[in-house]
């Protein structure tokens, strides 16, 4: 009589076995990462342009209000962040739109466009006690505080710039949004750092 039994796998074979199922795992999780990285990626983009849109439109409301126009900082070596105002016919009333520094919620200063820093797109509305103020300080306007309502903290803006024509008709902006912001490179320089999230949108009044 004959007696039959079972072989089990030696410690190689296990070891093999194991090695393969994790290396067939890690592709898995891989896969599943990428496709996950993917739609998060799409739909923050799709966030982005949302509140650009909504950005614009809220300051096109405002245009047939404030239909005079000037462009209040002009950086004229073409980069950095210009300011724009809009103000009603009497001049009694306006807009200031810019760019904002996140950390003190006021207008960002030209003086910290060559670094990466956490800078939102943003509009404040100005009273006539503002505007006299203005014209009597231009640097009034980096005094200013800009409220949470009319802030857009997804528009992340490496440069903002305005140009008018047709004798101040049009108003016509470049506005290069970060939309691959990194807390890491905070303080770095901009020169040297890959352009690939910057996107150029124009917007015209």
């Amino acid at each position: 009589m004959k007696f039959f039994t079972k072989k089990g796998f030696t410690l190689t074979e296990l070891i093999i076995a194991v090695s393969i199922s994790a290396i067939v795992l890690i592709f898995i999780f891989k896969f599943v990462a990428d496709i996950i990285g993917n739609l998060s990626y799409t739909n923050k983009k799709t966030q982005i342009f949302n509140s650009f849109y909504e950005f614009s439109a809220e300051v096109d409301n405002y245009k047939s209000s404030f239909p005079r126009m000037n462009i209040f900082v002009n950086v004229s070596s073409n980069i950095g962040n210009d300011v724009v105002i809009f103000r009603n016919i009497q001049g009694t009333h306006g807009i200031m739109l810019g760019v904002v520094d996140k950390a003190s919620m006021k207008l960002a200063k030209n003086s910290t466009y060559p670094f990466y820093t956490e800078k939102i797109l943003g509009y404040r509305e100005l009273t006539d006690a503002n505007l006299i103020e203005i014209s009597g300080d231009a640097n009034k306007i980096y005094e200013y505080e800009f409220f949470q309502d009319k802030v857009f903290e997804d528009l992340l803006v490496k440069s903002f710039q305005a140009e008018l024509y047709n004798t101040g008709a049009i108003l016509d902006i470049d506005i290069y949004l970060n939309t691959d912001f990194s807390p890491d490179l905070l303080g770095t320089e901009w020169e040297g750092l890959s352009q690939e999230g910057i996107y150029k949108i124009n917007l015209n009044f």
